[in-house]
């Protein structure tokens, strides 16, 4: 990595001191231009324009070249270069640029001659820098493909890396279902009557949530197979919050195995909310707090979170009522 680094920074600053060179030549071409017009050209004429690393230097110089070949009075076969910096500066530069430009580009057009009668060596000279800076433009177009093919790559890693991990969330979320779907069926609690009245109530989903579990790890059947097996293992769960009467049911298994246990909370709690309520009633069954929270339908934290408010109101309530609700909590802390 750090090898790939020291590459990046060398090409960097290699790139910055070629620029820096070349930027170095047209200022003193341009303060040879009024005096000595033909030494500009030579230097000018001496820089390779495809090595040149942007089109505002590349105008530039098209700018200092045109002006040089005007100001000693030579013709050459088109106006290419000129176009160079007239296109440029239309949209880039000042106004005085752009003048000067168009004035440069007027004058070479009044000392034109016919392409025989110009002279074969400055023609010669002038396509070489035509064809120089078509090299710069080609170069240039493959930077923009190279860069538009890694920006493209880049989306698509990205976009296959998002992908990989939403199946990877949503496997675990998979998992984490199926392994609290299959807790369902262990209640903490050593009270045999309200572990057998809440078999009588939920025994039948429980061994058919606990088949379907099974059957999705051992299985080798598709996606499409395994997804549907996720989707009744739902729908089962989603049966069982949505029974009211089954709920009721729980409650009077609660009262009748524990004491009136419930009656008591609320007459503790007359105003008890009734997520509160369900959260009590599933823990004085014994259900571990990962079933709590898939059968009320949050995340685990947030059970942890309102047990201790519960328990903290229970624990403010006078002595009567306080022993008796504290135990609620015995059983569902034997197993989360």
């Amino acid at each position: 990595m750090r090898f790939l680094l020291y590459i990046a920074i060398l090409f960097v600053a290699t790139a910055c001191s070629v620029g820096n060179s070349y930027r170095h030549e047209l200022d003193r071409a341009q303060s040879e231009m009024e005096h000595s017009p033909d030494k500009a050209l030579e230097r000018l004429n001496a820089i390779d324009v495809s090595d040149l690393s942007d089109s505002a230097t590349i105008a530039r110089w098209a700018l200092l070249y045109s002006e040089a070949i005007n100001r000693n009075r030579l013709a050459v076969p088109s106006d290419t270069i000129i176009n160079i910096a007239v296109d440029y500066y239309r949209i880039h530069g000042d106004s005085s640029e752009r003048r000067q430009a168009e004035a440069i580009r007027s004058a070479m057009a009044e000392n034109s001659v016919p392409e025989s009668g110009a002279d074969p060596l400055l023609s010669a000279r002038y396509l070489q820098k035509v064809r120089e800076y078509t090299l710069y433009r080609e170069r240039q177009e493959r930077r923009t493909f190279v860069c538009f093919a890694v920006v493209v790559l880049a989306i698509a890693i990205a976009i296959i890396v998002w992908l990989y991990s939403r199946l990877r969330l949503k496997k675990a979320e998979t998992d984490a279902l199926l392994a609290e779907a299959a807790s369902l069926r262990g209640l903490a609690t050593d009270n045999s009557v309200l572990r057998d009245s809440v078999a009588q109530l939920f025994g039948s989903r429980f061994e058919l949530i606990d088949r379907l579990c099974g059957t999705y790890y051992e299985s080798q059947g598709t996606k499409v197979e395994k997804t549907a097996i996720v989707s009744q293992v739902k729908a089962e769960i989603e049966a069982m919050r949505a029974d009211s009467s089954t709920f009721a049911r729980l409650e009077n298994a609660v009262n009748e195995g524990r004491e009136q246990l419930l009656v008591i909370l609320r007459t503790a709690f007359p105003d008890i909310k009734h997520d509160d309520y369900a959260l009590a009633v599933y823990l004085a069954c014994g259900f571990s707090n990962r079933a709590i929270a898939l059968l009320l339908e949050e995340k685990i934290d947030v059970i942890y979170k309102r047990k201790s408010r519960l328990k903290a109101k229970i624990a403010a309530l006078p002595a009567e009522y306080s022993g008796l609700l504290a135990s609620i909590f015995a059983d569902g802390q034997k197993k989360n």
